[in-house]
């Protein structure tokens, strides 16, 4: 069945060598009324040589010729081979149930710009993977030196409007603290007073 067709043809090929035609349609669709399919991961087998070497193990213990002989036409052998060796295969590769890559949150302080600049020092790298001379390091290098200190910076002013803007609510005051620092973590606790401090 087609939805959203907007037009269509259908064709016939013509072969001077065989009795057989081949037909084939051509469809275009409106794209504004189709809906973008959700990203999803594709699953995959466990194909480990350990578990090919099982089913290859499993498959050869099989008296073929016999098993063969039980069927009485070519199309019930066949249904029958390719329901064996499915069911075999998928029991010795499994499919393995990978999560969902959970997307963390973005940082309040990290703006559309800072962002930008992640990906753009992504580019350097992957070209300093591509071709590892030392002047793309140094670029590479240079950049990510810039940006860390970028970064650093706007998540310092972050904190320190976000606790002047706590000023006189403890509550709030602490929810900043802990979203800062792993309550375990007492090293991290001169951080905070540098972000609380007046500048």
């Amino acid at each position: 069945m087609f939805q959203n067709i907007v037009r269509k043809f259908v064709e016939v090929l013509l072969f001077e060598t065989s009795d057989h035609f081949a037909t084939f349609t051509d469809v275009v669709t409106d794209k504004s009324k189709i809906k973008s399919e959700p990203n999803y991961r594709l699953n995959r087998r466990d194909e480990s040589e350990k578990n090919i070497a099982d089913l290859a193990l499993s498959l050869n213990c099989i008296q073929w010729e016999n098993f063969f002989q039980a069927h009485v036409d070519s199309d019930s052998a066949y249904s029958a081979f390719i329901d064996l060796t499915t069911s075999s295969y998928n029991y010795h590769c499994p499919v393995l149930k990978e999560p969902k890559r959970k997307h963390l949150p973005r940082k309040p302080w990290m703006t559309r710009g800072l962002l930008v600049s992640v990906n753009n020092r992504k580019t350097l790298y992957k070209k300093y993977l591509n071709d590892p001379s030392e002047e793309n390091f140094h670029k590479f290098k240079e950049y990510r030196n810039k940006l860390n200190q970028l970064k650093r910076n706007a998540k310092e002013i972050y904190f320190q409007r976000s606790f002047k803007n706590a000023n006189g609510n403890p509550r709030k005051t602490w929810q900043i603290i802990n979203s800062v620092i792993d309550p375990n973590k007492s090293e991290k606790i001169h951080h905070i007073k540098e972000l609380v401090s007046e500048k």
